[in-house]
Parts: structure tokens; C-alpha cells; sequence
């Protein structure tokens, strides 16, 4: 027996139930905040005032764009260096070996990182300094550091010239990555 809009069957219950549900969502979307239907000219004067009061605000400087001379390239080599010496290091505590690595580490490879076991690490020790990536900027740098595993990369970034070179990564040789 078909429906009286001459659907399929059980056509006109469902479209009776999608009626229902949506008059409850308009119903409880029109209870949720009255303020916005009250005055919808409210609305738009509140947001070109808004506008108007942004134009003056106050917003702090930049950073100054940081240098790429041959001293920011040691300092992201250093970085590298010292990142990779603190992590390669499988036989101290966990706690001891997070405290001296957390420091050197973004916001982003301190939660990536946090939790590591360090007996985990293939490095045993660094066996040279870093070597500079063509493809790093005064913002981001690629650092290859070797150890008695391989070299490691070491991709550091900082926000501008007055900030230090972070870690965001430490990827292993690629014969101790996983496929």
C-alpha cells in the first residue's frame, strides 16, 4: 500500500519524522540565544564598531626577520648537536633523560617525545658535529648528525631572530626506520 504523496511505503512516515526532527533542532536552535533574533540591526552595528575599535588596537611587533649568516648556521649546527648528545643517551632515567632533553624541544616534539622510554634509542653517543641541509632557512633547519647508528636528522625551526632553535623532530638512519 503506498503512501498518500504516492511514495514507497513507509515514504510518508519518514518524511513526517524528518519533519518532526527538524522543527525540534529550529525549535531549540531559536531557544538557544534570543539576543541575535531580537535586533538583527544590533547585530551589524555591534560588529562595525567592532571594526572600528580593531583599527586602532594596539598590536605588538614582529619579531625582526632573522638573519641566514654563517653564524646562525652554527648556532642551528650547535643546537642539533646538543639535542642529539642529550637524547642518545638509552642508559640514563627516564626522568633525567627528559629533563635535559625538554628544554631543546617545540611545544609540538615536547608531546610527541614526552613519554619516551630512553633504553628505546638506538644512539648510543654522537661521533661528529652537524652538517647543515641545503634545504634550511633562517626559520627551519635540517641537521644531519651522526652517531654510532647512523646520522640522524635533526629538523630544528625558531619563531624569529631573537629566539632559539628549537627541535621538532629527531628522524633516525633510514635503515633503523620502520617500513
Amino acid at each position: 500500500m503506498r503512501g498518500m504523496s504516492g511514495g514507497a511505503p513507509g515514504h510518508s512516515r519518514l518524511a513526517a519524522a524528518a519533519a518532526v526532527c527538524a522543527a525540534g533542532l529550529a525549535a531549540s536552535a531559536c531557544g538557544s540565544d534570543t539576543r541575535a533574533a531580537e535586533t538583527p540591526a544590533r547585530g551589524a552595528a555591534a560588529t562595525a564598531e567592532s571594526r572600528a575599535t580593531d583599527q586602532h588596537a594596539r598590536l605588538p611587533e614582529p619579531e625582526p626577520y632573522p638573519t641566514w649568516d654563517a653564524e646562525t648556521r652554527r648556532a642551528a649546527r650547535r643546537a642539533a648537536h646538543t639535542a642529539m648528545v642529550r637524547f642518545a643517551r638509552p642508559d640514563r632515567s627516564a626522568a633525567a633523560w627528559w629533563s635535559g632533553l625538554a628544554p631543546l624541544l617545540s611545544a609540538g616534539a615536547a608531546v610527541a617525545y614526552h613519554g619516551t622510554d630512553p633504553a628505546n634509542v638506538p644512539a648510543r653517543r654522537v661521533t661528529g658535529g652537524g652538517e647543515l641541509g641545503a634545504r634550511s632557512s633562517p626559520y627551519l633547519a635540517r641537521v644531519r648528525v651522526p652517531t654510532d647508528v647512523g646520522g640522524y636528522t635533526v629538523l630544528l625551526s625558531r619563531a624569529g631572530e631573537d629566539s632559539p632553535w628549537l627541535v621538532e623532530r629527531l628522524t633516525p638512519p633510514r635503515a633503523l626506520r620502520s617500513p
